[in-house]
């Protein structure tokens, strides 16, 4: 929030943030937003780097794993995202909103890999076991006009 607030553009804030991991490359929070500017400004590929280094000392870091499933997602590379949001869904105490997000890339991924029984038993199982987490998330949509957790909806259409 800080580094945006004083960097308006994605630019600066990159250049910003490299500048500071001379003084500690090893701080997570500045490779996690260096690894966010980079995703925002397009440039993907340089975020897969800067969260892998980053997830190289700090592997269980579960936001890093959550975006990287997301980025390996949007390029298709299946196989890689349902590894990383496999790892963000590791069972130890999640934050607010985690869950649900890893699990919807996980299910999309098994849905892209046309395997509709194993993206359903995964999302009732894991559903079942946290719908409280689901039903505070901000996942709706409207169908129809109506606000639908769109979780619900997928387990009634599938």
């Amino acid at each position: 929030g800080d580094i945006s607030a004083r960097h308006k553009n994605g630019e600066e804030a990159i250049s910003y943030l490299k500048k500071s991991l001379r003084f500690n490359p090893y701080h997570v929070m500045t490779l996690f937003n260096l690894a966010l500017y980079y995703e925002r400004s397009g440039k993907d590929e340089d975020a897969v780097q800067t969260y892998g280094r980053l997830l190289s000392f700090a592997p269980d870091f579960r936001m890093a794993n959550n975006r990287l499933g997301h980025i390996h997602l949007k390029h298709r590379r299946f196989d890689d995202a349902k590894r990383y949001f496999w790892k963000a869904l590791q069972p130890v105490a999640y934050q607010e909103g985690e869950l649900p997000t890893a699990l919807f890339g996980l299910f999309l991924c098994e849905s892209k890999l046309h395997q509709p029984e194993k993206a359903l038993a995964l999302l009732r199982e894991i559903y079942l076991a946290h719908q409280k987490d689901f039903t505070s998330h901000p996942n709706y949509f409207r169908l129809k006009g109506q606000p639908t957790d769109i979780f619900q909806w997928w387990l009634a259409h599938l």
